[in-house]
């Protein structure tokens, strides 16, 4: 964050503070209960974000060194991340060009990926560098056997890549007037931690609707975030698709003149299915991914990256207590709550949700769905007396 914005920033939420206030969108919005049921509309989404669009598929530290791999799963499609011997990081689809199995699984750091069925071998620059009895089989052009390679770009921390080849990715493109702020965070120089993987029934947008919102704290979270952050006297940015929304904690009573980083929580929502929270000490991330082709089912990924890697048993006890919390708070607690929420969208009690004046992240959000998917609501809003 540049010191205008934190300037900015620290302003606003003091005058909630002293007014009683939150930012507040000028109406509520409806939003049709269908767009978390309807097939059709998950195989818009799907064609429109996930298979030709341009995603965010997380930080820089996910590959942090030379020839470091990853393997990603991006709504069904298997994706591998590598960097060569010089650092350059590039993507591939995770499919090996004889007969289609995986070459890699998982992560870890080489220069090579052996396909487990005929043993095709190719280099982290995604040449094939091996192929038993090459006499079987005719000499095609290079690009034919190579791994079908994406388009990637690195920016500011982040890595985003699409997952068609014929794309193009602009990372500040995307990113916008945000980019500037984010790029101040200097995610580069942060240790990926660890990353878990969840799967709940319930819709992929429910992930991120979650976190655009801290009007539920006081109620779902009363035991465990209520009494350390605010549920109200909150500030919403949006700058095109992507939004931030700041929390302020209880302890900004404080403060004295000093950066107001460490009295809030930073929710950056990276369209269309990143969460990137900013909190005290280190970075949360939250990727929401439709599973099985259904409406009905989610995959989430969610990594904490530290400021350093933890070099003692004491600091990786530190992390470890800190996931932990994470998780219980947001798998056990609100995610157990989506999946309910899903299962009442099939119950006929409504055909819309409504998102109050409170709620102006959620209402961007879906706003912004529905723009990039062509849909009515996403600047014709439906709203609501």
């Amino acid at each position: 964050m540049t010191p205008e914005s934190e300037r900015d920033l620290t302003e606003r939420i003091k005058s909630h503070l002293a007014a009683g206030t939150t930012d507040l969108a000028p109406d509520p919005y409806e939003n049709q209960v269908d767009m978390y049921t309807s097939p059709a509309v998950l195989k818009r989404e799907q064609e429109r974000f996930f298979r030709s669009g341009v995603l965010c598929a997380g930080l820089c530290a996910d590959v942090p060194h030379p020839n470091d791999w990853l393997v990603l799963d991006v709504a069904g499609k298997s994706v591998l991340l590598a960097r060569d011997n010089a650092g350059t990081l590039r993507g591939f689809l995770n499919v090996c060009r004889h007969r289609g199995a995986p070459v890699a699984e998982g992560q870890g750091n080489g220069n090579r990926f052996t396909c487990p069925y005929h043993g095709w071998t190719y280099n982290n620059i995604g040449k094939l560098i091996a192929q038993p009895m090459e006499e079987a089989f005719e000499r095609p052009t290079a690009c034919k056997v190579a791994l079908q390679e994406l388009p990637i770009e690195e920016k500011h921390g982040l890595i985003y890549l699409s997952c068609d080849p014929q794309s193009k990715v602009c990372a500040d493109q995307h990113l916008g007037d945000a980019a500037s702020e984010i790029a101040a965070f200097d995610l580069s120089s942060y240790h990926r931690f660890g990353t878990r993987k969840v799967s709940k029934q319930m819709n992929w947008k429910l992930v991120v609707d979650t976190f655009l919102e801290a009007y539920h704290l006081q109620t779902l979270h009363k035991a465990s975030l209520a009494p350390m952050i605010y549920n109200t006297h909150c500030v919403w940015e949006d700058w095109g698709h992507i939004g931030r929304l700041t929390t302020p904690r209880k302890s900004i009573g404080e403060m004295s003149d000093g950066s107001l980083l460490p009295y809030v929580t930073m929710l950056y929502f990276l369209f269309p299915n990143l969460v990137l929270i900013q909190q005290q000490d280190h970075i949360e991330t939250f990727h929401a991914f439709p599973k099985n082709n259904s409406p009905d089912e989610a995959d989430i990924v969610v990594s904490l990256y530290c400021p350093n890697v933890p070099e003692t048993d004491s600091a990786v006890r530190h992390w470890t207590k800190n996931f932990d919390l994470l998780m219980n708070v947001t798998e056990g607690e609100d995610f157990a709550l989506c999946e309910k929420i899903q299962k009442g969208f099939y119950s006929g009690a409504q055909s819309h949700i409504v998102y109050g004046r409170n709620e102006p992240g959620l209402q961007h959000y879906h706003r912004s769905i529905k723009s990039a998917l062509g849909l009515s609501g996403g600047t014709g809003e439906t709203m609501v007396a």
